[in-house]
Parts: C-alpha cells; sequence; structure tokens
C-alpha cells in the first residue's frame, strides 16, 4: 500500500510539472554539432564537484561554451559558497517563481545539450532538467522518467566517473562525425 501511494503521489508531482512548464520544439544535435551544453549535477555527493569540473573543462577545450547549475538541498550561513552556480530546495519549489537569479538566467538560456550528473529518481532536479531549454537531454536511467531524450544506466550504484565515462562512450557511438572525443 505504502508503494503505491508514494507511486501515486510521484505520478501526480510528474504530470503537475510537465503540465507547467512549456516545451518548445527541440532542435537535436550531436555532441560535435553542439556549442552551447548545461550541466545540472548534484553537489551533495563525495567526489561530484571535481569530476564535473574536469569534464566541464574538457568540454571547454573542445570549444564547448558549458553552463554549470549545482544542487544543494540547503545553503547555511556557514557553509562555504560554491564556485559554482548552485540551486536549493527553494528555488526550485515554482521554478515559474523562483527568486534566484542564477536559476532564472539558467532557465532563460536555450541549450543544445543538456548532461544531468545527478541519480534518479530525483524530483526536484527532474524538474529542472524538465525545464531546461535543451534539444537534446542526457541523463541516468529511471524506469518511468519523463525528462531525458536518452538515458544510460548505471551498473549498481550511480558513480559520477562511471556515468561520465559512459556518457563520452555513447555520445561518441551516436556521433555523426567519425572524430572520436575523450571527455574522461
Amino acid at each position: 500500500m505504502k508503494q503505491f501511494l508514494i507511486k501515486r503521489i510521484r505520478n501526480y508531482s510528474v504530470n503537475a510539472v510537465k503540465k507547467s512548464i512549456v516545451q518548445t520544439n527541440r532542435n537535436r544535435k550531436d555532441l560535435q554539432q553542439a556549442n552551447q551544453i548545461a550541466i545540472i549535477f548534484d553537489s551533495t555527493k563525495k567526489d561530484a564537484e571535481s569530476i564535473v569540473m574536469n569534464y566541464c573543462e574538457k568540454l571547454r577545450q573542445m570549444g564547448k561554451k558549458v553552463t554549470l547549475i549545482g544542487y544543494l538541498p540547503k545553503l547555511k550561513k556557514a557553509d562555504k559558497v560554491p564556485s559554482f552556480s548552485f540551486c536549493t530546495n527553494s528555488d526550485l519549489k515554482n521554478l515559474n517563481e523562483t527568486k534566484t537569479e542564477s536559476v532564472r538566467h539558467f532557465l532563460k538560456q536555450e541549450f543544445d545539450m543538456l548532461i544531468c550528473f545527478f541519480e534518479t529518481p530525483n524530483i526536484r532536479l527532474e524538474k529542472l532538467a524538465y525545464a531546461t531549454k535543451a534539444g537534446f537531454k542526457i541523463g541516468n536511467f529511471c524506469e518511468n522518467h519523463f525528462c531525458f531524450d536518452f538515458m544510460v544506466e548505471s551498473k549498481g550504484m550511480f558513480d559520477f566517473k562511471e556515468f561520465a565515462l559512459d556518457v563520452n562512450k555513447y555520445l561518441n557511438k551516436i556521433s555523426i562525425s567519425t572524430k572520436k572525443l575523450e571527455l574522461v
């Protein structure tokens, strides 16, 4: 009974998000064609920041413009402010009326590709991913997902390094160009 109730609440939340956010027509591009790349990541996980920052740097070396936003459930006054744009639970409650400038700016931009470095399900970050204007959205596999065009299944527990390697491998396989990219 408990699982059934959780599933119904989740489906209700997902459908409410779908109705509240209007999606535009999306132009999908592969990694070589993509110029603007957005990355959403869960910065609460161990080693997440260093792995994602390294991944971003490799993309920038390829000439890509990378916009990064990390997730912190709650930022306390004693916490060190991160060096990247971030969002908190309060920012993600109602994306249409968010008060944080970095989140508003992120949602206004149009990207060729969105790569989501977070373990699923994570309804808050899924809402942010769904609301992002991106032509091609990549994320971790989760049954009954609604916001990604391409999902990468993790073997066992979600690991940022393994996920980055898998994304790199699959982006090279679906690439139009014959040039292989080494991102990790």
